[in-house]
Protein backbone atom coordinates (compact mmCIF):
# COMPACT_ATOMS: atom_id res chain seq x y z
CA UNK A 1 0.00 0.00 0.00
CA UNK A 2 2.83 2.54 0.87
CA UNK A 3 4.52 1.54 -2.65
CA UNK A 4 1.49 2.83 -4.36
CA UNK A 5 0.95 5.45 -2.26
CA UNK A 6 4.51 6.68 -3.01
CA UNK A 7 4.28 5.73 -6.73
CA UNK A 8 1.17 8.37 -7.25
CA UNK A 9 2.74 10.85 -5.17
CA UNK A 10 5.97 10.79 -7.50
CA UNK A 11 3.75 10.27 -10.18
CA UNK A 12 1.96 14.00 -9.38
CA UNK A 13 4.90 15.77 -8.74
CA UNK A 14 6.37 14.32 -11.99
CA UNK A 15 3.32 16.03 -13.82
CA UNK A 16 3.71 19.19 -11.90
CA UNK A 17 7.03 19.76 -12.17
CA UNK A 18 8.23 18.44 -15.62
CA UNK A 19 6.90 20.61 -18.14
CA UNK A 20 7.40 17.79 -21.17
CA UNK A 21 5.17 15.60 -18.89
CA UNK A 22 2.69 18.48 -17.86
CA UNK A 23 2.04 19.33 -21.35
CA UNK A 24 1.41 15.89 -22.12
CA UNK A 25 -0.66 14.96 -19.25
CA UNK A 26 -2.70 18.39 -19.47
CA UNK A 27 -5.71 17.16 -21.48
CA UNK A 28 -6.41 14.82 -18.81
CA UNK A 29 -5.71 17.30 -15.76
CA UNK A 30 -7.67 19.77 -17.68
CA UNK A 31 -11.15 16.38 -18.12
CA UNK A 32 -10.45 16.07 -14.27
CA UNK A 33 -10.75 20.00 -13.50
CA UNK A 34 -14.01 19.66 -15.15
CA UNK A 35 -15.22 16.60 -13.88
CA UNK A 36 -14.56 17.68 -9.94
CA UNK A 37 -15.68 21.19 -10.56
CA UNK A 38 -19.03 19.64 -11.79
CA UNK A 39 -19.39 17.58 -8.86
CA UNK A 40 -18.35 20.03 -6.39
CA UNK A 41 -20.16 22.93 -7.58
CA UNK A 42 -22.89 22.56 -5.98
CA UNK A 43 -21.80 21.50 -2.07
CA UNK A 44 -19.04 24.25 -2.07
CA UNK A 45 -21.42 26.70 -4.14
CA UNK A 46 -21.79 28.48 0.12
CA UNK A 47 -18.15 29.23 0.12
CA UNK A 48 -17.70 29.73 -3.60
CA UNK A 49 -20.40 32.18 -4.24
CA UNK A 50 -18.37 35.04 -1.64
CA UNK A 51 -15.04 34.25 -2.92
CA UNK A 52 -16.50 35.10 -6.93
CA UNK A 53 -18.05 37.99 -5.56
CA UNK A 54 -14.81 39.63 -3.64
CA UNK A 55 -13.12 38.11 -6.56
CA UNK A 56 -14.94 39.98 -8.97
CA UNK A 57 -15.49 43.41 -7.12
CA UNK A 58 -11.54 43.43 -6.87
CA UNK A 59 -11.15 42.90 -10.58
CA UNK A 60 -14.07 45.41 -11.43
CA UNK A 61 -12.55 47.84 -9.18
CA UNK A 62 -9.03 48.01 -10.53
CA UNK A 63 -10.29 48.64 -14.47
CA UNK A 64 -12.76 51.53 -13.16
CA UNK A 65 -9.06 53.19 -11.72
CA UNK A 66 -7.75 52.67 -15.23
CA UNK A 67 -10.93 53.67 -16.89
CA UNK A 68 -10.71 56.92 -14.45
CA UNK A 69 -7.06 57.71 -14.98
CA UNK A 70 -7.69 57.23 -19.19
CA UNK A 71 -10.57 59.89 -18.49
CA UNK A 72 -8.69 62.33 -16.53
CA UNK A 73 -5.64 62.14 -18.98
CA UNK A 74 -8.36 63.16 -21.84
CA UNK A 75 -8.29 59.92 -23.85
CA UNK A 76 -11.74 58.39 -24.32
CA UNK A 77 -12.88 55.08 -22.73
CA UNK A 78 -12.96 52.45 -25.17
CA UNK A 79 -15.90 51.34 -27.01
CA UNK A 80 -17.86 48.12 -26.11
CA UNK A 81 -15.93 45.92 -28.96
CA UNK A 82 -12.70 47.22 -27.46
CA UNK A 83 -13.68 46.45 -24.10
CA UNK A 84 -12.73 43.16 -23.72
CA UNK A 85 -8.92 44.15 -25.03
CA UNK A 86 -9.10 46.49 -22.81
CA UNK A 87 -9.57 44.18 -19.51
CA UNK A 88 -7.39 41.54 -21.08
CA UNK A 89 -4.54 44.27 -21.62
CA UNK A 90 -4.54 44.91 -17.57
CA UNK A 91 -3.84 41.54 -17.00
CA UNK A 92 -6.97 40.71 -14.36
CA UNK A 93 -7.79 36.67 -16.12
CA UNK A 94 -7.03 34.95 -19.57
CA UNK A 95 -10.36 35.54 -21.14
CA UNK A 96 -11.39 38.87 -19.45
CA UNK A 97 -14.72 36.64 -18.13
CA UNK A 98 -15.87 37.38 -14.49
CA UNK A 99 -14.98 34.29 -12.05
CA UNK A 100 -18.50 32.47 -13.36
CA UNK A 101 -17.57 32.90 -17.11
CA UNK A 102 -19.77 35.68 -18.29
CA UNK A 103 -18.07 38.50 -19.92
CA UNK A 104 -17.82 41.71 -17.81
CA UNK A 105 -19.77 44.28 -19.72
CA UNK A 106 -19.15 48.29 -19.94
CA UNK A 107 -21.88 50.55 -18.65
CA UNK A 108 -21.94 54.37 -20.03
CA UNK A 109 -24.09 56.79 -19.41
CA UNK A 110 -23.68 60.44 -19.50
CA UNK A 111 -23.16 61.27 -16.05
CA UNK A 112 -20.98 57.56 -15.10
CA UNK A 113 -19.10 55.00 -16.54
CA UNK A 114 -18.81 51.51 -15.07
CA UNK A 115 -18.75 47.90 -15.48
CA UNK A 116 -21.16 45.16 -14.88
CA UNK A 117 -20.61 41.07 -14.04
CA UNK A 118 -23.64 39.14 -14.55
CA UNK A 119 -23.28 37.42 -11.20
CA UNK A 120 -24.00 33.92 -9.91
CA UNK A 121 -27.03 33.73 -12.09
CA UNK A 122 -25.23 34.65 -15.30
CA UNK A 123 -27.92 36.79 -16.27
CA UNK A 124 -27.42 40.58 -16.89
CA UNK A 125 -30.07 43.31 -15.03
CA UNK A 126 -30.84 41.20 -12.30
CA UNK A 127 -30.45 41.56 -8.84
CA UNK A 128 -27.60 39.61 -7.93
CA UNK A 129 -25.08 41.13 -10.64
CA UNK A 130 -22.11 43.03 -9.58
CA UNK A 131 -21.54 46.27 -10.82
CA UNK A 132 -19.36 49.73 -9.94
CA UNK A 133 -19.80 52.80 -11.38
CA UNK A 134 -17.94 56.39 -11.07
CA UNK A 135 -20.31 59.28 -11.46
CA UNK A 136 -18.56 62.39 -12.89
CA UNK A 137 -19.65 65.80 -12.73
CA UNK A 138 -21.93 67.08 -15.11
CA UNK A 139 -20.90 70.55 -14.83
CA UNK A 140 -17.18 71.86 -15.23
CA UNK A 141 -16.02 72.82 -11.87
CA UNK A 142 -15.24 76.60 -10.95
CA UNK A 143 -11.44 77.66 -9.91
CA UNK A 144 -11.19 78.24 -6.37
CA UNK A 145 -10.35 81.60 -5.56
CA UNK A 146 -7.38 82.72 -4.20
CA UNK A 147 -7.34 84.70 -0.78
CA UNK A 148 -5.40 87.95 -0.57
Amino acid sequence: MRRLFLAVVLLVLAVLLIPPVRHRAQPRIDQFRTWAGERLEGPLSPVLTPYRNIRARSEIGRVVTDLVAFRNRGLPPPGASEFRDFMLNRGLSETGNDPWGSPYVLVQEPDSLGIRSAGADLSYETDDDIIVKVRFPTRPRRPLRRSR
